[in-house]
């Protein structure tokens, strides 16, 4: 969709596959990055993910309770988990199973994404705020200590143009569907950031 429909540049792209390819099976990969629209986890890792890729490499990710139930609880188990997706309530603490459960794929080697901000934030919204980036949540924090055994590596990475493909409206979380066409989305991958000495 966004290399059809939409056109996507990548910046530092190889900065990503290389990491996602060649790491050790046991150092976990953490991805962060600003959250834009309901659709910036299913398009935007469609056209980061190498092909081929094995099983082990493909990315966890958390998806907010409202969205992952919003059809029922059968085509949750059947789209988001199989998708790697895990539900997360916002109303309830860190320690939520769903939480730990991701936790635990990044302990055990996995690569985990995870959007710090907590929900999404439009450049209208942020303009209206005064901010370049949402609130940061603690989460990425909890991410990173739960790997005791092998510091993760933690690559940041920034994108613009969501918001335009998944336009929110003003005072209000919904979103305009379709997705739009016509749009220029651009990745930039950041440099990865040590955080064994944490």
């Amino acid at each position: 969709f966004l290399n059809i429909l939409n056109k996507l540049r990548i910046d530092n792209h190889k900065r990503l596959t290389t990491l996602i390819g060649q790491r050790g099976r046991r150092t976990p990969l953490v991805t962060v990055s600003n959250h834009c629209s309901s659709l910036d986890e299913p398009l935007l890792f469609s056209a980061l993910i190498p092909w081929p890729i094995l099983q082990w490499q493909l990315r966890y990710s958390l998806c907010n309770d409202n969205m992952f139930y919003v059809l029922g609880p059968i085509f949750a188990e059947f789209f988001f988990y199989a998708a790697r997706g895990f539900p997360i309530w916002r109303t309830r603490s860190m320690d939520q199973p769903s939480f730990k459960e991701f936790c635990d794929k990044a302990r055990k080697g996995g690569w985990c994404h995870i959007f710090p901000e907590g929900r999404i934030w439009q450049p209208w919204k942020l303009r209206k705020e005064g901010r370049i980036l949402g609130p940061l949540r603690p989460g990425v924090g909890k991410l990173i200590a739960h790997c005791e055994e092998q510091a993760p590596v933690v690559l940041p990475f920034y994108h613009t143009g969501m918001h335009r493909v998944l336009p929110q409206f003003p005072n209000s979380r919904k979103q305009a569907m379709p997705p739009k066409t016509g749009n220029e989305i651009r990745i930039r991958v950041g440099e990865p950031i040590e955080v064994q000495d944490l």
